[in-house]
């Protein structure tokens, strides 16, 4: 899953880029994991962009919503 955070430019697969792809904000994040366990999913990969420190931090406290 492409999470776009401030800053993000684009996320670019070899020579060209055209697949389709959700992008989900880290204010719409849980909403879409929830979404994605309740279809039957176990696992996860998430790709930031911009791939930073801030933005790890940033999804971090968003799924923390997640725990309990």
């Amino acid at each position: 899953m492409l999470v776009t955070l401030p800053g993000a430019e684009g996320r670019l697969m070899g020579d060209t880029y055209d697949a389709k792809v959700r992008t989900v904000t880290p204010d719409d994040l849980c909403d879409h994991v929830r979404g994605l366990a309740q279809a039957g999913a176990t696992h996860l990969q998430l790709v930031l962009d911009p791939i930073t420190a801030e933005s790890v931090d940033v999804v971090g406290e968003s799924l923390a919503d997640l725990e309990g």
